[in-house]
């Protein structure tokens, strides 16, 4: 009966999380929604699953063989929507269908983490801990650099008029912010150093390939995670270069930037991928935190992360060093590299000139040799075109009696009727006038001293 009850729990959790199959309503509801509630349907209210599951293992459940079974299953179902999600992404147009099926895959790196701890509960709380760190850290950076492409996204809508990718391009030369912002998070999703993608997913890896040692399906898994970040980079440079780079069509050529706010809000959570990414401190403390309470409280105790003042975080297991890494290097790399070919660049003075695509002698039209968003991975999508297919399940149908006890209408409507009308007689007190308003607020105050009172005496 337990097994029996947390199955379902689960299996409610994971249809809010978008675990695959469950998550199949994500790239069809997602999209319907303003650019704004997309942002946060996907980056926050979907995270709300994640702290039920949390709930449900980590503080009801005590550790035995039966959180090592459920951890295995629950490191399955991320692998597998880990997969599918990322995967499905290289064949979506519409920008916010795309944004939506890299959801599922992001929710999978999440699912992954809280199955390896899950897993390692009763015999090694570093090895449990480790995994849980790394998921809520990228449980924080998937709310942040998700909410940013749902509304880059949203920008291509507002500036173009449409998503599909297939039909606009060069958004850069009216929304060179938005552009620099929708690289920052397309790089950050992806994993790339220094970006905090790169981070959570960093401790994930350890945590896959530590317990590989003795659980080898899970260093497979690792694997899986490594192949799924360079899909989910393929599948936003899909995005990016289809949408912000190339020519401009001539329809867009009078249009204007995005308003200020949304520039603004843009910014902002592009700013905070690359904060969270070169000073970990701040969110693996929170994480660390957010474990007060549950079975890994006593392990969250002793440090087993080392985080240096210049953001360098050592990765401490027994035996030793267990990993390192220095994203705020990286980052100082990568500047003096920019810098380095910008000199160059300069120095050389090359002049730059623009000219005619060359096609082996044949003359088309621009339009015909640009390369659009269905042209990316084709070859790929071709392979492992049974992944894309649509289900058709097959349609059940109830008994009218059956339906009609079913349908809770009959129960939410005549609450929802009488909660009107009970308020339209409440209604009637608000007159406007400042006296009667005056007297409620004195028979409330009356009535709460009152309660105080019998509280105390009592």
């Amino acid at each position: 009966m337990l097994n029996l009850l947390i199955g379902l729990l689960v299996v409610c959790f994971a249809t809010k999380a978008g675990i695959y199959p469950l998550g199949f309503w994500f790239p069809e509801a997602h999209p319907a929604a303003p650019a704004g509630a997309s942002a946060m349907l996907s980056g926050v209210m979907n995270k709300v699953a994640v702290y039920g599951l949390l709930r449900l293992t980590y503080w009801m459940l005590p550790p035995s063989g039966a959180t090592n079974a459920w951890g295995l299953v629950i490191a399955t179902a991320g692998v597998v929507s880990m997969v599918v999600g990322n995967l499905r992404t290289l064949s979506e147009k519409d920008a916010k269908r795309l944004v939506a099926q890299s959801t599922i895959g992001q929710m999978g790196y999440i699912w992954l983490g809280l199955g390896i701890s899950l897993m390692f509960l009763a015999t090694n709380p570093w090895l449990s801990l480790l995994g849980m760190v790394g998921a809520l850290y990228h449980l924080i950076n998937d709310a942040c650099f998700k909410s940013l492409l749902f509304l880059n996204a949203g920008s291509v809508e507002y500036t173009s008029g449409q998503r599909d990718l297939n039909k606009v391009s060069g958004l850069i030369k009216i929304i060179p912010l938005t552009t620099m912002a929708a690289l920052t998070g397309s790089l950050a999703i992806a994993g790339v150093p220094p970006l905090n993608g790169f981070m959570s997913k960093w401790l994930l890896y350890q945590a896959a390939v530590t317990v590989g040692k003795t659980w080898q399906v899970l260093m497979l898994f690792g694997i899986v995670a490594v192949f799924c970040s360079t899909v989910s980079l393929a599948g936003y440079m899909k995005f990016f270069g289809s949408a912000f780079l190339g020519p401009l069509p001539a329809s867009l050529q009078k249009q204007h930037d995005v308003p200020l706010s949304m520039r603004f809000t843009e910014a902002c959570l592009a700013l905070g991928c690359l904060l969270l990414g070169i000073f970990p401190a701040w969110p693996l403390a929170l994480a660390l935190g957010a474990l007060d309470g549950s079975f890994l409280a006593a392990a969250s105790g002793n440090s087993f992360l080392n985080i240096a003042p210049w953001g360098g975080v050592k990765l401490f297991l027994t035996g030793g060093t267990a990993g390192q890494a220095a994203p705020l290097v990286v980052l100082a790399g990568l500047a003096a590299g920019c810098l380095a070919a910008y000199g160059i660049y300069r120095l050389a003075a090359a002049p730059v000139r623009q000219s005619q695509l060359w096609n082996c002698g044949e003359l088309e039209a621009e339009e015909e040799v640009l390369y659009r968003a269905d042209s990316f991975y084709l070859p790929f999508r071709e392979h492992f075109a049974a992944l894309y297919r649509s289900l058709n399940l097959p349609r059940v149908k109830l008994p009218s009696r059956l339906a009609v006890w079913l349908d809770l209408d009959n129960f939410y409507l005549p609450l929802g009727r009488l909660f009107v009308s009970f308020s339209r007689r409440v209604s009637r007190v608000h007159t406007g006038g400042p006296r009667w308003y005056l007297l409620w607020q004195v028979l409330g105050l009356g009535l709460v001293l009152a309660a105080a009172f019998l509280v105390i005496r009592g």
